[in-house]
């Protein structure tokens, strides 16, 4: 089954152009450009998931085409930024409280506008490339109620693969 965020690999560099110059804006506030784009590259199932798959289409073209390799969850490219950080790392674990604590609301786009910061911290540390795929699911189940993305991003963003792996190693000595 093709991924619904295929096709934004094939759009024009000017139309991942204005995908990206429309990050963290929602749907009523981009211009047709980027609407186009985004209409042109990505089906949905559901009409009323378009925030969500456009937020996650603009986060994508972050990345340049060549640079879209080894996704990885979201919360675990914040992880390696955060390794990365080592003594530095409050405000980021800030700005990950913050996000995690937000609602996702299609009207002010906050949640949107959070993420995508982050994603550009991302994107300029070089830390990883957030799978939109699983991002775009993740999304999907933001507001439930049991919280169960929330806690999963914890746990992902605080329990990096090094220190599990450092773990394993030491109980079996």
């Amino acid at each position: 089954m093709e991924s619904c965020f295929e096709r934004v690999n094939d759009l024009t560099t000017g139309q991942q152009a204005a995908l990206r110059r429309s990050a963290g804006k929602s749907l009523n506030e981009v211009d047709a450009s980027a609407l186009q784009a985004f209409f042109s590259a990505v089906s949905l199932e559901k009409p009323y998931n378009q925030e969500k798959a456009f937020t996650v289409a603009c986060i994508m073209c972050l990345w340049k085409p060549e640079e879209r390799v080894s996704p990885k969850p979201f919360a675990k490219c914040l992880c390696a930024l955060r390794t990365a950080k080592k003594n530095d790392s409050n405000g980021l674990d800030a700005r990950f409280r913050n996000l995690i604590d937000t609602v996702w609301s299609d009207d002010d786009g906050y949640l949107a506008v959070k993420l995508v910061r982050l994603c550009k911290m991302l994107k300029n540390s070089g830390a990883g490339y957030p799978d939109p795929e699983a991002l775009y699911q993740d999304l999907k189940n933001w507001d439930h109620p049991d919280r169960f993305v929330q806690r999963r991003w914890m746990e992902q963003y605080l329990n990096s693969e090094e220190t599990n792996n450092d773990n394993n190693s030491q109980e079996e000595e």
